[in-house]
């Protein structure tokens, strides 16, 4: 707390009201050589004010910025008005809030159109199989610029004939065509194994050939060539073939390979050794 005598240098007459011009609490509090705080010279001076002690004088520059603020309050009240008119107005083209559907008739008009689409998708579908069957009961003759032609009536019009003439459908090409494109595959499989067993057993072969002519003078050379492999085409095509289709047929035939290959050079090791 101030002493007497602090106080009597904030009020020069305690029986009148005496108008000052306070400076800032720090500038009080240095004045007072800091033996009292910033916070209690805030607190006392607030406390002679409500007494009536001292009078608060606001300075000019305090004036001149509650001006500018004012103006910038009033401008952003005639804003807000502005802004308030033009909501008005969209709310007024948006209709009444009881035409807006709730959340739960919204969701039961979803589901009503998802019925309504699967019932339009099974209608989709039955059509689609009716339409299938009746291509598969008809045939398109080339005569009749792809009209669709019963098949009594096609054959009236060949009655000599015990062959039909039509040309197989687009899905018929289409099947023909993997099924040709299917057994190329296999067949360069097939092309692959016999080349690579072919070199296992032409060097097993050639082993055993180089120890018969060590002991009877005799040379062949019948395993040098591949029989299956024609050209490097043929090895490189072999080497692109695709060998995850039909592998049950492409070992069997690489067993079978392996077989005739071991009977053949067990026989020609017993006629060596006699």
């Amino acid at each position: 707390m101030l002493t007497h005598e602090c106080r009597n240098k904030l009020t020069i007459d305690v029986g009148l009201i005496v108008v000052l011009t306070l400076p800032k609490a720090t500038d009080i509090s240095q004045n007072l050589h800091n033996k009292v705080s910033k916070a209690q010279t805030i607190k006392l001076l607030k406390e002679l004010h409500e007494k009536k002690e001292i009078e608060n004088k606001i300075s000019a520059n305090q004036i001149v910025d509650l001006d500018t603020r004012i103006s910038v309050l009033h401008n952003d009240i005639s804003l807000l008005r502005q802004k308030e008119k033009s909501l008005k107005l969209e709310i007024a083209t948006l209709g009444p809030v009881e035409d807006i559907e709730s959340p739960s008739e919204l969701q039961a008009r979803m589901e009503e159109l998802v019925k309504a689409k699967a019932e339009l998708s099974a209608e989709v579908t039955e059509i689609e199989s009716k339409f299938h069957t009746q291509n598969s009961e008809t045939n398109i003759s080339p005569n009749d610029n792809g009209k669709p032609v019963p098949p009594t009536q096609n054959q009236n019009q060949n009655p000599d004939t015990n062959q039909t003439n039509s040309m197989p459908s687009k899905q018929g090409q289409e099947k023909l065509q993997a099924d040709l494109e299917i057994w190329k595959k296999i067949a360069a499989n097939r092309k692959t194994i016999v080349r690579n067993m072919w070199s296992i057993v032409r060097d097993g072969l050639l082993a055993i050939e180089s120890l018969n002519s060590e002991e009877t003078g005799e040379h062949s050379s019948d395993y040098n060539d591949d029989p299956d492999i024609d050209n490097e085409d043929d090895v490189e095509t072999t080497r692109a073939a695709d060998t995850q289709l039909s592998d049950e047929d492409l070992w069997v035939s690489t067993l079978s390979l392996l077989f005739t290959n071991w009977k053949f050079s067990t026989n020609k090791r017993l006629t060596v050794s006699q």
